[in-house]
């Protein structure tokens, strides 16, 4: 899409002859404080030649000195897969998306972007070293949210009080405002990509090569979107380490980042990576998965998700492991929305990625600080959870265990008492508690026995399915131990097996409820009527999560009674 503005139709007046200034104002509806900003933005770029007169009887006069304009991209042939738009940031951001299937089968995501003439982008170019001098890039550490959020509200009230005269509609000039947005803040082109609900990776290997993105739906893809230099590259990499803080050179040439707008952002120098700078850019939902939403994504069924909520009810230790990209982290934060959301909850993690509902106003989230260029100010996860344990938590969440440090206190946690929850990587149950067990983390088989649950996440990388693959427990013998699978999937059928519930469940949940066994079975069945309610009536967003988890514990008669009924939650909440 071609956005066109009054510069361009200043530019082509003066191509293949000479222009009398005087006989174009009003001409092209422009003022004479708005055709000067032109022709000296013009001129500054030499893009146009003007000709002073030497007597003021004589007119301005100015030729426009031809620039051959970029040919614009040609689709790649084969056959259309799949087309959406793409729409974010208050419509700053807009692009079309085609999943084209390649002759050779391969599938190729070709976006298409908003595109100027060359003399709107030397307009752009202006309006990016005027927001400069009144928002200096460098001086600004954009990595507090609300922060972010006032210097780009600034950044677009001038960029648009500039164009006001400029463009010819409201939407180009919000697009514009978007461009110059992301080529001071952002990562250009790519972050259009950003935008794309269905991406979850972008991917740059080297320059001049195509950017690679991982699509929900599509897997690993080619894009029509590539770095044309290392150096452009490197700038961005530098932009993005300004944004948070941290100064990236040879002699530090790794950067792991959390940008505001929830990416997760990696980036490396060469020669650390021998075929040129890389930059990595994990996206997480802006509307985090709900149990709702895994629920029918067949991620798990409704036994599995039944028994995980009320063993979260009732305190009981979970850990969440797999591999990476297997879906941890969002099976961990969908499950923590089912706590009884008036206790105090700490969540510790490196990267801000767990999300709970605005009801939970009890819940104090803590992130972890790397050290500056001297080397001082580090707050790491360890000293993390101690100072958690001062804070009278009654649920403590550990985004990610790496180090034999945090899992000794994480277990020191759980033995003292509190419900402690974390992810883990490991393939198996069986693997993780063999990497807890042995070196370099080596806690004992007897404190391990403390986990209640050992759940692990599987992606299958053929069909890019996603799917609970065991909810175990662990038993101990003598000087060994052995995993029991009450949840198991099976593949062939893409369903979930679920045995009877181990004795040392229903005593645990007996000594701290007096349930009977019986009684057990019947408060899953009731969770469950309630989960596949919450699908039929498509409660999947968080806070309508929310809303389902406050009544249950507030006034959970009500809730069932609307269940039973099958009314929609807006009249269960205002009966």
């Amino acid at each position: 899409m071609l956005i066109k503005t009054k510069v361009d139709d200043v530019y082509e007046e003066g191509l293949n002859k000479e222009v009398n200034v005087a006989s174009i104002y009003g001409q092209l509806g422009l003022d004479d404080e708005s055709l000067d900003f032109i022709l000296e933005t013009l001129e500054k770029r030499d893009l146009i030649s003007v000709k002073y007169p030497l007597l003021p009887i004589f007119n301005t006069t100015y030729i426009s000195i031809r620039i051959p304009e970029k040919e614009e991209e040609q689709k790649p042939q084969g056959s259309v897969v799949e087309a959406y738009e793409i729409e974010g940031d208050n419509k700053h951001f807009w692009g079309i998306v085609n999943i084209i299937r390649l002759p050779d089968n391969s599938l190729f995501y070709y976006i298409t972007t908003p595109r100027v003439k060359v003399s709107t982008l030397s307009l752009l170019e202006e309006i990016i070293e005027i927001v400069s001098s009144q928002i200096p890039p460098e001086s600004v550490n954009l990595t507090e949210e609300e922060k972010s959020i006032k210097i780009y509200r600034r950044q677009c009230n001038i960029t648009e009080n500039i164009l006001e005269k400029l463009v010819f509609n409201q939407r180009d000039k919000k697009l514009l405002c978007g461009m110059v947005r992301a080529k001071m803040f952002g990562l250009g082109r790519l972050e259009y990509l950003l935008h794309d609900p269905f991406l979850e990776e972008v991917v740059v290997n080297k320059a001049r090569a195509s950017v690679i993105v991982y699509h929900r739906k599509y897997g690993w893809m080619k894009t029509n979107l590539f770095f044309e230099s290392e150096s452009d590259v490197l700038e961005n990499i530098a932009r993005i380490g300004r944004r948070v803080g941290r100064h990236v050179s040879t002699l530090s040439p790794l950067l792991d980042a959390h940008l505001p707008g929830k990416e997760r952002i990696n980036a490396t120098l060469f020669p650390i990576s021998l075929s040129g700078n890389t930059i990595t850019v994990r996206k997480f939902s802006e509307e985090p998965l709900t149990l709702p939403v895994l629920l029918n994504n067949k991620t798990l069924d409704y036994k599995t998700a039944s028994l995980l909520w009320q063993a979260l009810h009732y305190e009981m230790n979970v850990l969440v492991v797999g591999g990476t990209a297997s879906g941890k982290t969002s099976m961990l934060n969908s499950l923590l929305m089912f706590i009884p959301p008036d206790q105090r909850i700490i969540t510790i993690e490196d990267t801000r990625e767990i999300q709970l509902p605005v009801y939970f106003e009890n819940w104090v989230p803590l992130v972890s600080r790397p050290p500056n260029p001297e080397g001082l100010g580090a707050v790491t996860i360890l000293d993390l959870m101690i100072n958690s344990l001062r804070m009278r938590p009654d649920r403590i969440i550990v985004g990610e265990v790496r180090k034999a440090e945090e899992a000794q206190v994480m277990f020191e946690a759980m033995h003292t008492g509190h419900s402690v929850y974390s992810t883990f990587h490991a393939n198996t149950a069986y693997v993780a508690i063999k990497r807890l067990s042995e070196d370099p983390i080596n806690i004992s088989l007897s404190e391990l026995e403390i986990i209640d649950f050992i759940v692990t996440q599987r992606r299958d990388r053929r069909t890019n399915r996603r799917r609970t693959y065991e909810v175990a427990i662990m038993q101990r013998s003598e000087e060994d131990f052995s995993i029991d699978r009450i949840v198991s999937y099976r593949s062939r059928t893409d369903s979930f097996e679920f045995k009877k519930l181990p004795i040392e469940y229903i005593n645990k949940v007996n000594f701290f409820t007096g349930m009977t066994e019986e009684e057990i079975y019947l408060d899953l069945n009731i969770r469950e009527s309630i989960l596949k309610w919450m699908v039929k009536q498509k409660l999947f967003r968080i806070d309508d999560v929310g809303k389902v988890v406050k009544l249950y514990y507030h006034d959970k008669e009500r809730l069932l009674k609307g269940v039973e009924n099958n009314l929609p939650l807006q009249k269960i909440v205002n009966w």
